[in-house]
């Protein structure tokens, strides 16, 4: 289940929502969005809370509050890295950063790692910085993969060491959590 607060499920139209966390009797289940009521606070006045159906609901909603908690767990050990390429490599390089984050945490997503944040830094010669997330370990591997496929590309001596410079100055990544994994 995705996570949601009850206002987002609001604007999405949407009639309930699941927090991933605990209502006040200790219930882990989805709540409405017109009381905010949560849905296992209401059904044990109709179920008895001993009941198969509560027991089993219970059961995986845990699992899926557990499986939340182990992907935010995941994110937050991934920095951005920004790299400059040409925007014709970009799927490529995206792929490599989810290669790699995907050996280190396997329930990783494509969207976990390629955040698709608009190129910043565009040069002359076609390139820009795009932005990425990955362990810390493999920003080396990641920049490497990266400037193998701009060392590819023709460009004139000139153009290419204005690329690298600009390069070099980004060349730290940036440990900031991002804000929609708060």
């Amino acid at each position: 289940m995705e996570v949601k607060t009850r206002k987002q499920a609001l604007l999405a139209g949407e009639n309930k929502y699941f927090t991933g966390n605990a209502c006040k009797n200790g219930h882990i289940s989805y709540r409405y969005v017109q009381s905010g009521a949560c849905y296992d606070c209401i059904r044990s006045i109709k179920i008895g809370v001993e009941s198969e159906t509560v027991k089993t609901r219970k059961k995986r909603l845990l699992e899926a509050s557990a499986a939340v908690q182990a992907k935010n767990l995941i994110k937050e050990n991934l920095v951005l890295v920004k790299v400059r390429m040409f925007p014709s490599e970009r799927e490529n390089i995206a792929l490599a950063a989810y290669c790699l984050a995907a050996m280190r945490f396997p329930s990783i997503t494509p969207e976990d790692v390629d955040p698709r944040i608009a190129p910043v830094g565009r040069e002359a010669s076609g390139t820009a910085l795009y932005s990425f997330y990955c362990h810390d370990q493999d920003i080396g591997v990641l920049r490497k993969t990266a400037d193998a496929t701009f060392a590819s590309y023709p460009l004139d001596g000139n153009a290419r060491e204005r690329a690298i410079a600009n390069a070099q100055r980004f060349a730290e990544p940036d440990t900031t959590p991002p804000m929609s994994f708060k």
